[in-house]
């Protein structure tokens, strides 16, 4: 399901502001079934909408442990979960900490992370599920991809590394070509049905002359075409619209198994507040309907009538059907 209008709704958010969180409000630190502390957080908007680890504080100070065996409990929130808790001698303090990442650019289908310099092989993690479609560079070589936590999409940075990460998505991109694709399809279509009729009947006997020497080939350039602008679900939308014109057998019925994926087509790529790129969804949704439309003009005649193939010596001649 997709809800229109979503992406519309979405806010800038500045990743590196301070962002605290007040005592009360983090985890809860139990001793022996007893609140010892309660803690408060403070990190960057960025740090807290990936997902990255942060450090809770108490808001009490240092906890001390007497001698013996204690029961210790750390309850998580809504909001934050407890991954890690360190025990420390007095006057040993925690070690540094890999600095995260800093975000430089962030959209749906490409984003851009400066990571500092570390002597320790790292992971590259967000916390979003794991997608096989997005590439990660670091000075144009190809990070390679790792599945953090079972879900999580994440890549390995090499011992040393330093720079700036570059994130893609590059199935957007072939979306947008096959969008662009569709586009100029319609516009031819609507140029021939712009066509006078009596040249729009030349060129489609030309055209029914050269099928009908060889079909074959006419099937395979079609069927390529198809399978390269509009993938599986474009050759499936073609072979729905053949089947629902085979099985018509009036002018009305061929209008309105036209028209009605037309119409929808339509409304899918002009509809407002369309869902982001990152999974094109409604874009395959929309070629495949288009694709359909075309394939059920081109089947109908343009609308204008409806040849037919005689002529033992394989010539192809005409017999224009007046419209029931």
């Amino acid at each position: 399901m997709v809800l229109r209008g979503a992406a519309d709704l979405n806010v800038a958010v500045d990743r590196t502001s301070r962002t605290e969180l007040p005592c009360g409000t983090g985890p809860v630190l139990e001793v022996d079934g007893t609140v010892a502390s309660d803690t408060r957080v403070v990190s960057t908007a960025g740090d807290l909408l990936l997902g990255h680890s942060i450090v809770a504080s108490g808001c009490t100070g240092p906890v001390t442990l007497t001698a013996g065996e204690h029961r210790i409990r750390v309850r998580s929130t809504d909001a934050l979960v407890v991954e890690q808790v360190d025990l420390l001698p007095p006057g040993v303090t925690l070690p540094v900490r890999a600095s995260s990442p800093t975000v430089t650019s962030w959209t749906a289908t490409d984003r851009s992370m400066d990571i500092r310099y570390s002597a320790e092989q790292r992971i590259l993690e967000l916390s979003q599920n794991v997608n096989a479609g997005w590439t990660a560079s670091l000075d144009g070589v190809e990070l390679e991809p790792v599945t953090v936590d079972g879900w999580r999409q994440g890549w390995m940075l090499p011992a040393g590394a330093t720079g700036t990460v570059l994130m893609s998505y590059p199935p957007a991109r072939l979306a947008t070509g096959g969008l662009v694709a569709g586009g100029a399809t319609a516009l031819l279509l609507l140029i021939l049905l712009a066509t006078p009729t009596t040249r729009r009947q030349r060129n489609s006997m030309a055209l029914a002359a050269l099928s009908h020497r060889d079909p074959a080939f006419g099937a395979a350039v079609a069927g390529i075409a198809v399978i390269v602008v509009g993938g599986w679900i474009g050759l499936a939308a073609v072979a729905i619209g053949l089947a629902s014109l085979r099985l018509s057998r009036n002018s009305s019925r061929q209008a309105l198994v036209v028209s009605l994926p037309l119409v929808l087509g339509i409304a899918e790529v002009v509809a407002p507040w369309p869902a982001t790129l990152e999974v094109p969804v409604w874009l395959a949704w929309a070629s495949a309907l288009g694709w359909l439309a075309a394939v059920s003009i081109a089947a109908a005649g343009g609308l204008g009538g409806r040849w037919l193939m005689s002529g033992a010596d394989g010539t192809a001649q005409r017999e224009q059907r007046s419209l029931e």
